[in-house]
């Protein structure tokens, strides 16, 4: 799993941040688990997006960021087909602290996550194999710190 991972496979990204979550084979590091969801995540991995958000909302791991967890979520909910579990559960969650967020602020998260969506896309017409390489910190960097 560590050398798919270390390669930039998505699901090696996504496992091996859970092995790190759980403790399993590894020692228990939640910001080690992170950081690798968070790299799943900007290869497109969803289950690693949904996991980085709910660091972010309770602080596990990261520092506690609504913002960005609300991300998160948007582009969870933006990324999964309407009608599957996982688009349900990621408009949950990010309805869940969407109060939390004001709403002219909640307009820029949504506008941040729509364009690094659509850059994604435009890249994988442009070379599917560099799509995925669209990392979650231009995002960030784009939301400012707070």
């Amino acid at each position: 799993i560590e050398s798919s991972a270390k390669l930039g496979d998505p699901g090696g990204c996504h496992n091996l941040g859970f092995l790190y979550y759980q403790g399993q084979g590894v020692n228990q590091d939640s910001a080690e688990a992170m950081k690798w969801f968070e790299e799943g995540a900007g290869r497109g991995h969803l289950g690693s997006l949904h996991n980085l958000g709910i660091g972010y909302e309770h602080g596990t791991g990261v520092t506690l960021d609504l913002r960005r967890a609300y991300v998160c979520f948007a582009l969870e909910a933006e990324l999964t087909n309407d009608s599957a579990e996982e688009h349900v559960q990621a408009v949950r969650s990010r309805d869940a602290i969407a109060h939390l967020v004001a709403g002219p602020e909640q307009e820029a998260l949504n506008r941040a996550a729509t364009e690094w969506k659509e850059r994604r896309r435009l890249a994988t017409f442009a070379d599917p194999d560099q799509a995925a390489l669209e990392p979650l910190s231009t995002i960030w960097q784009q939301i400012g710190a707070r």
